[in-house]
């Protein structure tokens, strides 16, 4: 990636960005600092992530990768503003997702104020492309975009999916390595693709509605709220009241960031903690079942070795042994 300092205007710089077609990004200057990574998935299909941090008012003027037209582009985290040479111009905050097929490249430039710290990923993809996934089954709505010669450039809002949450997630989390890393990336960054695609040519699809960014953060309490007491834990009833959400409501939000429903969560944290204790020592297999909500401890032998691979009294074994 390079940066082009063009003249400066009277307010605040403005930086040109050329992506470079797949790589790391790392960029430190005075006025802010960019830390991710471009992933190429082959010709015309490409994904951008990354942080930004802003230490003054900055304006980008991005570059969009060559052979590309359409760009999904999603902000979970900060605050900034989109200006078009085509439309209105569009704010981003928290978690917002936009379509973006401009008529030229670059087709505007963002505004971000000083003191963000901005959590961001974009999809970039071809017209070839997308005729590739769609095949003869083009909906009518997205006609119109296809044409190499827009009049007018297009910056479309969309709701946020879950889609969206599932790609930001696996880039948040990486749980895969090597190859197997890009090929989880390519196949959740299609699933987006696919979603919001589906969703301009018909709403009633099955990614939709998910959860709203508010509903995220209740999430994040509750699970704070129910993993408190690991031997006296709130009932899922109960939990949804103090967090203001029906019980359903709660279940189903919780499943989709967790990717756990929330008595999976809690079995894990007490066996997670349970076999904390027992390599620590000092308490027995029946103390540290009852430390972690369990009545019987042959319930608390049987989750422990189905999730260990080994039973509460043969880690407390190993571990007097060892020391």
């Amino acid at each position: 990636m390079e940066l082009h300092q063009s003249p400066p205007s009277a307010q605040m710089p403005l930086i040109v960005v050329e992506k470079e077609p797949t790589g790391p990004v790392v960029i430190d200057s005075p006025t802010h600092t960019i830390f991710g990574e471009t992933v190429c998935f082959g010709d015309g299909f490409l994904l951008s992530s990354g942080k930004l941090n802003t230490f003054a008012p900055v304006e980008f003027d991005g570059t969009a990768p060559e052979n590309t037209h359409f760009h999904l582009f999603s902000q979970t985290r900060g605050s900034s503003k989109f200006h078009s040479n085509d439309f209105a111009p569009l704010e981003f905050v928290g978690d917002n997702v936009a379509l973006f097929r401009p008529r030229e490249n670059p087709g505007g430039y963002s505004s971000i104020a000083e003191g963000e710290e901005i959590h961001y990923f974009e999809i970039h993809f071809s017209i070839d492309r997308l005729i590739e996934w769609f095949g003869e089954d083009i909906p009518k709505e997205i006609w119109p975009l296809l044409s190499p010669d827009l009049k007018v450039g297009l910056g479309l809002p969309l709701p946020v999916l879950n889609a969206q949450y599932q790609l930001r997630n696996l880039l948040g989390t990486k749980p895969f390595l090597g190859n197997l890393a890009k090929v989880a990336l390519e196949g959740a960054a299609l699933h987006m693709c696919a979603a919001y695609l589906s969703y301009l040519g018909d709403e009633n699809i099955r990614d939709w509605p998910a959860i709203e960014f508010r509903e995220e953060r209740i999430a994040y309490s509750a699970r704070e709220i129910l993993l408190s007491d690991l031997r006296n834990p709130p009932g899922v009833s109960e939990l949804a009241r103090m967090v203001g959400l029906s019980p359903r409501r709660l279940s189903l939000v919780f499943k989709e960031v967790f990717e756990m429903s929330i008595f999976q969560t809690l079995t894990q944290a007490r066996l997670d903690y349970a076999r904390t204790s027992l390599m620590a020592g000092g308490a027995t297999v029946k103390e540290v079942a009852y430390e972690t909500g369990y009545s019987h401890v042959s319930n608390f032998s049987a989750a422990f070795k189905n999730r260990f691979g080994l039973s509460p009294s043969q880690v407390a074994e190993n571990e007097a042994q060892n020391n």
